[in-house]
């Protein structure tokens, strides 16, 4: 079988910047892609066209495997066949990417199966398809992501030796939801990103530091993520939401209160801890 694995994202920032007319939300967010995620295998001879083990999530056309698997074929002229095994180790819905990951995963090993010598532009052209979170991976690293996810602009940021700490809180959040509530909240954007970038350290981020816009309204609205929170900050310092999921991370350096910062999730948290490096 041809195996790839789908790394995961965290949003450092994100920023929410209006509403437009279509409904949808203008973006400006720092994606950094860490070394942690699902795994995912193509079988040429299977009969069925998905098979997850770990989390549950859909076996059917419903799955961004399949959908990636199909627009595939049918962009290259390819009849559709075989099918993909999905280990599925990271919370669907938990603003890690994972799902958008597992996509381009499919784009990477049916590239290769078929010996196709395929750019990413193109490529590219079949994940807009997908979701916008597909087109940040085909660049992967970190990336400022503005507009609808579409527009991705490669960044150098240091990686500082972190490592990055992650988990999930068992309230879950639906993105509609998530932005719905921001819509009617009244709240202006923080412009995390432009602050971040007039500064750009990770390392100096603290407990002050809330770069998630959509944190304040969904701490409104799930108690226990809220108490999270706050519990962190004050015993450790910089925490954050990611996406508009129920995921959460924190980055420290190997050996500083590494140990208590896995007993802290752990303790709270119901998916998790979970570690990974930076790609950056």
């Amino acid at each position: 079988m041809h195996t790839d694995v789908s790394n995961i994202k965290i949003n450092l920032t994100l920023d929410i910047l209006n509403l437009r007319n279509d409904g949808y939300h203008d973006i400006d967010s720092l994606f950094l892609e860490v070394d942690y995620g699902d795994k995912i295998s193509f079988d040429p001879t299977s009969a069925f066209p998905i098979k997850v083990k770990g989390f549950d999530v859909p076996e059917d056309d419903s799955n961004l495997v399949c959908r990636a698997h199909a627009l595939f074929c049918e962009h290259f002229g390819i009849k559709r066949e075989g099918g993909f095994h999905l280990c599925k180790k990271v919370p669907p819905g938990s603003g890690f990417g994972s799902g958008s990951s597992n996509a381009w995963s499919v784009f990477r090993i049916l590239s290769n199966f078929y010996g196709l010598k395929i750019d990413n532009d193109d490529l590219q052209g079949i994940a807009t398809k997908i979701g916008s979170d597909v087109f940040y991976f085909s660049q992967g690293g970190a990336c400022r992501v503005s507009g609808l996810g579409e527009n991705i602009e490669k960044v150098q940021i240091e990686n500082e030796g972190l490592q990055v700490v992650f988990g999930a809180i068992d309230e879950p959040v639906l993105t509609p939801d998530a932005y719905g509530w921001w819509d009617l909240s009244g709240f202006e954007s923080g412009n995390s990103t432009d602050s971040f970038f007039s500064n750009p350290s990770i390392s100096k981020l603290g407990k002050d530091s809330i770069l998630n816009d959509l944190e304040r309204v969904i701490c409104l609205k799930r108690e226990k993520m809220k108490f999270f929170l706050n519990s962190y900050r004050k015993d450790y310092g910089f925490i954050s939401m990611t996406g508009s999921g129920n995921g959460i991370f924190t980055l420290c350096k190997e050996g500083s209160d590494l140990n208590n910062i896995m007993s802290f999730f752990e303790k709270h948290c119901d998916y998790g801890p979970k570690i990974g490096s930076l790609i950056i």
